[in-house]
């Protein structure tokens, strides 16, 4: 892949229709590639690849979280709050506020929650075939004004996985993960480390 694609394209490799079509693999920006290895037969594989995955969605203004509440941050702040700053696969939905996994693999997780008041996060949840489940949990308890981040966490996932950030509130009434025009903002982060 010698060429810079630009925002939203792509180069897809598809099998020939005889041998059932669909992609074989996707390259999403310059330098990544894939070698087709024949193995005696008509039926070709991949051997030595690389895809590029990664992205980055920072708040913008603040997003208020109800008393005692878990909440979805992306959703609660709205795609109008927030800025996708990087979205290489594109894997980020402004419509749900989620991210989906586009091909199964090891993936990196990161960023970090900007707070204020009794807020605690992020914390990762997986959606599969519509049932929800928690990756990463915590206690009821934060540091006013802290940092919580999910930086280094490695998962394993299958394509079409969804994963979505939450924080909670652990105070009486509303209180915002801070957003801002500068790097002090509220954002996640991934990155596929390996295409399985």
């Amino acid at each position: 892949s010698a060429a810079a694609h630009g925002a939203g394209n792509k180069i897809v490799i598809n099998k020939h229709a005889t041998d059932g079509g669909g992609e074989v693999f996707t390259l999403y920006e310059i330098r990544n590639f894939c070698e087709l290895v024949s193995d005696g037969t008509n039926v070709l594989r991949t051997g030595t690849e690389q895809a590029t995955v990664r992205g980055l969605v920072a708040l913008t203004g603040d997003a208020g979280i109800g008393a005692d509440t878990y909440a979805d941050i992306f959703d609660t702040a709205s795609s109008t709050t927030y800025s996708v700053e990087e979205d290489i696969g594109g894997c980020w939905s402004t419509s749900t506020d989620d991210f989906t996994v586009p091909h199964k693999g090891l993936y990196w997780f990161g960023g970090h929650l900007v707070s204020a008041y009794y807020i605690s996060g992020f914390y990762l949840y997986k959606t599969v075939s519509g049932t929800t489940t928690a990756i990463t949990t915590g206690d009821s308890h934060s540091t006013p004004y802290g940092y919580a981040t999910t930086s280094n966490l490695r998962l394993g996932l299958n394509a079409g996985d969804i994963i979505t950030w939450f924080a909670c509130n652990t105070e009486g009434g509303t209180h915002p993960a801070k957003g801002a025009t500068d790097k002090n903002k509220t954002m996640c982060q991934w990155s596929m480390i390996r295409r399985d």
